[in-house]
């Protein structure tokens, strides 16, 4: 696939997330698992062609994805995980020179535990916010790998584009429950 077809893809499905996680829960835990599955699959493979890290990130985000229709919480605090442990890797290995290996694996394990509680106590909240932030990531990822930002403007552009999410989610949930909106959901 190319650069061009790969950020339009990315950039759509950030959109999607971005403004309508909440409402697309099963699309958020399956594109999760299939980020999950596509990492795992590049370790495992090595050097085996890019096509197996691409089926099985598909295998991971379809299986998620099925699974979160009848295990909401557990999946939730799963992306919750993966989305909070990620986020804060990325942080950290913008801002930290040099963090090594070891200090990102324990920043993504201690931020991704505390990720995984909040999305299981605080459900409706926590998808919201980790949708949100899960788009917003994916889209400053694709811009990123276009035009190389300094750190200090990915950080505030990652936390504007998701803090719009969180509000567009938020005004559309609560237009759904007031009955104004019933096309979303």
């Amino acid at each position: 696939m190319n650069a061009t077809w790969s950020l339009v893809i990315s950039v759509v499905v950030g959109i999607a997330l971005l403004f309508f996680g909440r409402f697309l829960y099963w699309v958020y835990v399956g594109v999760i698992g299939f980020a999950l599955g596509f990492a795992l699959g590049a370790a495992v493979s090595g050097t085996s062609p890019g096509w197996i890290e691409v089926v099985i990130g598909l295998a991971v985000g379809a299986v998620a994805a099925l699974l979160s229709v009848a295990l909401q919480k557990p999946l939730a605090a799963f992306a919750g995980f993966v989305v909070a442990g990620g986020a804060a890797v990325l942080l950290a290995d913008a801002w930290v020179k040099d963090p090594g290996t070891t200090l990102l694996v324990v920043v993504f394990i201690l931020v991704g535990v505390l990720g995984a509680i909040l999305a299981w106590v605080l459900f409706e909240p926590a998808l919201i916010l980790f949708t949100a932030l899960a788009g917003a990531g994916i889209i400053t990822s694709a811009i990123d790998r276009r035009a190389s930002i300094d750190p200090t403007w990915l950080t505030i552009l990652l936390a504007a584009i998701t803090l719009v999410g969180i509000i567009v989610q938020s005004v559309l949930l609560a237009r759904r429950r007031s009955g104004r909106d019933t096309a979303v959901d």
